[in-house]
């Protein structure tokens, strides 16, 4: 028997859908600028700008994934602990103790930087050591120890998490578990064990370096092409489709391993996910020559 407990997402989600949308539209406008643009030193300042934008979006749209997929799994042998690509699980006779915060006097000191409703971090506690925080509240959360490190979590029903968990402590823990933490790192080493794989993430990588430098090649020998809508833009604009090389290998690679880590896929599937950014490339490279003629 297990019982999952879910955390208040609606604050934290309203908060970075607001940030993200206030981002797209900025980089929507960035875009547009630089379509226009004729001058390729500031061609060059709107795609840059819009590019180191991207980054904060990704980033956003990651912690968004991150807050919808926290879960705390409860049973009698272990406690399972799910956020976007992590998840950590721990035997329940590892737990030394899970209790409110409440039941203590001092303040749990937070991380300086954090996102209203949605606290995904790790810092060193004096007295708790090493702490990860998974939690959508500051002040409404349990706290789980073991002896590696502390998590600190917000199930909806702060109570009914802690009677279980001490309902399943008195009862004892029934059948052997193994801990298991799988990080980024670790779902990418698995998946960089696999020889296709590989091969595909590094082909594509090498197509999107083959696009870039026939993009700057083109670009030193033509100082001007003649762009999709018929007119004659600066050769600079030719920097668009490298960019949209890259974002769609990063985008493919970024898909694969999520669903590389579910395994809800069949392999084949994620082969072509992957294999679709050295299509890509390969029609961004003939499409640059072609605008080159």
């Amino acid at each position: 028997m297990e019982t999952t407990y879910a955390p208040d997402r609606r604050k934290g989600l309203r908060v970075i859908f607001s940030l993200a949308g206030l981002i797209a539209l900025l980089i929507i406008f960035l875009i547009f600028r630089s379509t226009i643009e004729t001058d390729a030193t500031f061609f060059l300042v709107w795609v840059v700008a819009g590019v180191f934008l991207l980054i904060p979006l990704a980033l956003l749209l990651y912690r968004a994934y991150a807050l919808i997929t926290t879960s705390y799994t409860l049973t009698q042998n272990s406690l399972e602990l799910r956020w976007g690509l992590r998840r950590e699980l721990i035997p329940l006779n590892q737990i030394e103790w899970a209790r409110p915060l409440s039941d203590f006097q001092s303040q749990l000191p937070l991380p300086w930087f954090r996102l209203p409703g949605s606290i995904f971090t790790a810092r060193n506690i004096k007295g708790l050591g090493t702490v990860q925080f998974i939690s959508t509240d500051s002040a409404k959360v349990v706290l789980v120890h073991t002896e590696p490190q502390t998590f600190v979590i917000s199930p909806r029903d702060l109570t009914g998490f802690a009677q279980q968990f001490n309902r399943y402590a008195e009862l004892g823990q029934r059948d052997i578990t193994q801990a298991v933490s799988e990080t980024l790192k670790s779902v990418w080493t698995e998946t960089w064990r696999d020889q296709h794989a590989r091969t595909l993430i590094r082909v594509g990588l090498v197509m999107v370096g083959v696009t870039w430098l026939t993009a700057i090649g083109v670009m030193a020998v033509f100082p001007e092409i003649i762009w999709v809508d018929l007119t004659t833009v600066p050769s600079s604009r030719l920097i668009l489709l490298a960019l949209l090389a890259s974002l769609v290998w990063l985008g493919d690679l970024w898909t694969g391993l999520f669903f590389y880590l579910r395994g809800t896929v069949i392999k084949l599937l994620i082969y072509c996910i992957w294999g679709a950014s050295i299509l890509t490339s390969t029609i961004l490279i003939a499409a640059i020559f072609l605008l080159a003629v």
